[in-house]
């Protein structure tokens, strides 16, 4: 063998080579593909599950904001119903109070008026009685001396006036 070449060796020690790596690929390289495969789809699956919660929680939200948005429209026409319904009420009371002041009014005047003829009865029943009691007076001085006062009280007037 020239150069003290051992073919034989070679081939041998390559034969090793080739078993070794056999060995270590099937012992060492598979187990730890499928090792890494399986962290590799695992979290995968991890990264899909959060983006599918992920997604489901966005739609939860715009859910919840139409849901808020149909609420706040709700009480915004809640709220103007009842504006209503209170500016309704309030004007049923004012128009209510209109009339029971009116209806007082009135009966204030009739009052007044029964109370100013009454009044007024009273008044001429006062003036007639005075009026008779006066002529039942004048009926019993005699005509003369009557005469002789208007006389005296014309002339009184007189002499005042001339002063």
């Amino acid at each position: 063998m020239p150069l003290n070449i051992n073919f034989q060796m070679i081939f041998l020690h390559a034969l090793n080579l080739v078993i070794l790596v056999a060995g270590m690929y099937y012992i060492l390289l598979k187990p730890m593909q499928k090792f890494m495969d399986a962290r590799a789809q695992k979290y995968q699956a991890m990264q899909d599950e959060a983006q599918a919660r992920q997604a489901e929680a966005e739609k939860l939200y715009a859910t919840y904001a139409q849901q808020l948005q149909n609420a706040d429209a709700e009480i915004r026409a809640r709220s103007e119903e009842a504006m209503a319904q209170t500016e309704l009420r309030t004007q049923e009371m004012l128009d209510s109070a209109r009339q029971q002041s009116e209806k007082m009014l009135e009966k204030a005047r009739e009052d007044a008026a029964r109370t100013e003829k009454k009044m007024l009865r009273h008044a001429q029943s006062e003036i007639a009685r005075l009026s008779l009691e006066a002529a039942h007076k004048l009926m019993d001085k005699p005509l003369t001396h009557m005469y002789d006062e208007f006389l005296t009280a014309a002339e009184g007037s007189e002499a005042n006036g001339r002063s």
